[in-house]
């Protein structure tokens, strides 16, 4: 859907003409190998999740260290004109906006016990 024609017809503007051209066997597909896992994430089982984080504090590290190669290629590819987006999209990307709220989050004083603590 992405990558496929972006006109639209009609008022409904998600309904693109690239998505209208997936067959309607893949979108029964893909839902059909999802169910499962919402089932199971509604009955609480994400919790097994959050418990490996907890136990492999390692893993997070690993799999941002892992994100990181794709993130950092995309932005190349976007500020050097590769892709169908424009220059200025490469300033979206998540390396951006992590810095950006990095900065304002080091600007704010830190709260613990509801009161301010002066920042040095």
């Amino acid at each position: 859907m992405m990558y496929g024609d972006t006109a639209h017809d009609g008022s409904v503007y998600w309904l693109t003409r690239g998505a209208a051209q997936i067959p309607a066997w893949r979108n029964t597909l893909a839902m059909a190998l999802a169910f499962p896992g919402i089932i199971l994430y509604g009955i609480a089982l994400h919790l097994f999740y959050i418990m490996i984080l907890y136990a492999f504090s390692w893993f997070p590290l690993v799999s941002e260290i892992l994100m990181l190669p794709p993130f950092l290629y995309w932005f190349y590819l976007q500020i050097r004109q590769n892709t169908v987006f424009p220059k200025g999209m490469a300033f979206t990307n998540i390396f951006v906006i992590y810095f950006l709220m990095y900065g304002i989050k080091s600007m704010m004083p830190t709260v613990r016990s509801g009161l301010v603590l002066q920042m040095v």
